[in-house]
């Protein structure tokens, strides 16, 4: 197991201080948010944060997009995608829905995997990747369980 730290986390901070920060405390790896440090359309932000990571020895561990199941088009996923291979991962973090898990009846939930397959089938096929799924609890923050 690799340890690592979120982006996300530091919003204050560059990616040159993250990953300078990482590396002096050892971690091997960073999840990078789309919002702040690595937006999807900003290819060349990413491509020098991978440079850096690569010479730091640290490696893309997931990238945090802000996609929502369930609101957002499947086609919203490819510049997803695209900006996580730049940056030498495979694991996209996707927002489950659009409200706090306990606030979905059991038939909603049954259709955000169902939302999940068809978004991928319908624009990623031609691209293996893994997808984390997050919930949001009723206050909007993550679940802990």
């Amino acid at each position: 197991m690799e340890l690592g730290l979120v982006s996300i986390s530091f919003r204050g901070h560059s990616p040159e201080e993250l990953i300078g920060a990482a590396k002096e405390a050892g971690l091997g790896c960073i999840e990078w948010g789309s919002d702040i440090h690595a937006p999807c359309e900003d290819e060349e932000n990413l491509r020098r944060i991978a440079a850096m990571q690569l010479s730091a020895g640290i490696s893309c561990c997931s990238y945090g997009t802000y996609f929502k199941l369930g609101q957002d088009k499947p086609e919203a996923l490819i510049p997803y995608i695209r900006a996580a291979k730049l940056l030498g991962t495979n694991i996209l973090r996707l927002w489950c829905g659009t409200k706090g898990s306990r606030e979905y009846s059991p038939e909603e939930l049954e259709l955000l995997p169902e939302e999940l397959l068809f978004s991928l089938a319908l624009r990623v096929t031609w691209l293996y990747r893994k997808i984390s799924l997050e919930f949001l609890d009723s206050y909007g923050t993550t679940n802990k369980s």
